[in-house]
């Protein structure tokens, strides 16, 4: 009985309405980093006009900065692979909210460097790292920014004030 308590505590923290003036917009509270976001199923939209969608709302594309975030955007978004704020400016990988990276998922551990922007795999599927093969489900990936076929969604991430 207390493990199915603190299941829905977990469900109810985890996806609770956000405050006044973000619901009309279709955005999710996080509790724990005061953080609201919106999945944007977007039929494939380029990384750059994803992002674009997002400051329309006064947000950016998500940025991730701990394992806690990356499993509650991977349930978030659950089964849709999305964009995330993540992308490569010059050889040094930035979040387009301009926060600083200190937390990665990528597959195997390093990116591409020959493509630019991120995205984060919500569904099982399996990745050959080095002969070892691992399932991708909560990792990220970098793709062409123009991308339009294999990211079907984006992740919106606003502040809560």
């Amino acid at each position: 009985m207390i493990g199915l308590l603190s299941a829905l505590a977990f469900f109810h923290y985890t996806f609770a309405a956000c405050p006044s003036g973000f619901i009309e917009a279709g955005y999710t509270y996080h509790q724990r980093n005061n953080f609201c976001y919106k999945l944007i199923v977007n039929s494939g939209l380029s990384f750059n006009d994803s992002e674009a969608l997002c400051q329309f709302d006064g947000a950016h594309l998500a940025s991730i900065h701990d394992d806690e975030e990356n499993i509650f955007l991977n349930s978030f978004a659950y089964g849709i692979n999305a964009w995330i704020g993540l992308y490569n400016n010059n050889g040094t990988w930035t979040w387009t909210d301009g926060t600083a990276l200190g937390f990665s998922k990528f597959i195997c551990g390093t990116p591409s460097p020959s493509l630019n922007c991120t995205s984060m795999y919500n569904t099982h599927s399996n990745a050959d790292c080095s002969g070892n093969t691992c399932d991708v489900y909560g990792q990220w990936t970098n793709n062409d920014c123009n991308n339009l076929g294999n990211v079907p969604a984006a992740i919106c991430k606003k502040p809560h004030y």
